[in-house]
């Protein structure tokens, strides 16, 4: 939109261990997966949640608190959710 200032983003996966970040956005891509906006939504990660991470692996699944309870989510996640820098 003209005017509109981009926030700068980066993907889950590049947020360090031990820090907070909001979900900015999901890439058009993977909105069109078949159930990938639904298992965010099981798992509480929609635009606007601040997420921290607990612990992150290259390759292996997630560890992240969300609303104070720590889920374990998809580790293609780290990559189709992109956070507020």
């Amino acid at each position: 939109m003209p005017g509109v200032t981009p926030r700068p983003t980066k993907p889950l996966d590049r947020v360090t261990p031990g820090t907070t970040a909001t979900v900015e956005r999901i890439p058009d891509q993977f909105e069109h997966e078949p159930g990938f906006l639904e298992y965010l939504d099981s798992q509480g990660l929609k635009p606007g949640v601040d997420v921290r991470v607990v612990e992150l692996r290259q390759g292996q699944p997630i560890r992240v608190m969300v609303d104070g309870t720590e889920r374990t989510i998809r580790a293609d996640c780290g990559q189709k959710v992109w956070m507020r820098a």
